[in-house]
């Protein structure tokens, strides 16, 4: 069996060992950066939908939303707070809050995730708008390069140290 000897090996190997207390803040500032990313490719899929104001014709799904539910979209999407779950990092894109006006079903507001969710998914008089999966398909090589240089710069700024 072959045998390689490689110079300076060592050196990294310690560094790298001694990275282990860093290495999980260095990704979760690399997920965070990755997760920024993805947030601007959801609000230009969200800005893609087509929208019109109007009532809806009965018996025909509406195909378009209005000004006001595309405003309350762009205005509470967000990153929410990063999780560790069997030593995976996880963080979650989504909707927050209400919208400003009111219904009857929702005198505080209508929920913001359950109008991401009728517009992303459709439903009995709504069509769908899958703008959250488009979004991600677009974003994962942007992310995913996101991710290692930021990963990257965290290993250069603390080799530089």
């Amino acid at each position: 069996m072959g045998r390689m000897n490689v110079k300076g090996l060592d050196d990294f190997s310690s560094m790298l060992a001694s990275l282990g207390t860093r290495g999980v803040p260095l990704a979760k500032m690399a997920m965070y950066d990755g997760a920024a990313i993805l947030i601007d490719f959801v609000k230009q899929e969200i800005a893609a939908i087509p929208e019109e104001e109007g009532y809806m014709l009965p018996g025909r799904k509406r195909q378009v939303v209005t000004a006001r539910d595309k405003q309350a979209l762009l205005d509470h999407v967000g990153i929410a707070h990063m999780k560790e779950q069997n030593g995976k990092l996880t963080v979650t894109i989504g909707f927050d809050g209400y919208t400003e006006y009111t219904t009857k079903q929702y005198p505080g507001g209508v929920p913001v995730s359950l109008l991401a969710r009728s517009i992303a998914k459709g439903t009995s008089v709504r069509g769908k708008h899958d703008f959250m999966r488009k979004a991600y398909d677009r974003a994962q090589a942007a992310v995913a390069q996101q991710m290692q240089l930021t990963f990257e710069q965290g290993i250069a700024d603390y080799i530089m140290k």
